[in-house]
């Protein structure tokens, strides 16, 4: 029988990266190739997800923090919940949402109020590639094609 999982809001505490990294040796590990922005971040879990169910986890950055170009191997749905959201000259308030496709290279800055979001991912998987290695990846696909 499933079992239903309740996450009451009331008791959200965001830890930082940082924080998060003196407990989490995957963290930790992951920590030293972030780019700055990146590490400004926050975090609450909502839901853990595994490889066969979703995750849900809330962010919250600074105002101004920009998050440099990066992708990751799930598709994923961003919901602004505070402040803004800019890509490039397009600017999301609250209640926005934008769905990224997996692997698809994007970055994005918070407003000048700080930015607090809902990230949806249908399962958790191997996380982020930075943009390095997002265009290694891809030199190597099409040299293989070629």
């Amino acid at each position: 029988m499933a079992t239903i999982k309740f996450v009451n809001g009331n008791n959200r505490h965001f830890v930082s990266l940082q924080e998060q990294a003196k407990t989490d040796p995957r963290v930790a590990a992951a920590l030293e190739n972030f780019p700055p922005g990146e590490r400004n971040g926050a975090t609450f879990t909502h839901h853990a997800g595994t490889s066969d169910s979703p995750q849900l986890f809330e962010v919250k950055f600074p105002a101004n923090n920009k998050v440099e170009a990066h992708a990751h191997f799930s598709d994923e749905i961003i919901v602004v919940t505070e402040g803004e959201i800019h890509f490039g000259k397009q600017v999301y308030g609250v209640g926005s949402s934008v769905f990224i496709p997996k692997m698809t290279l994007y970055s994005f800055q918070a407003g000048p109020e700080g930015l607090t979001f809902l990230n949806f991912r249908p399962t958790t998987g191997k996380g982020v590639v930075f943009k390095d290695e997002f265009m290694a990846m891809r030199r190597e696909a099409n040299s293989a094609s070629a």
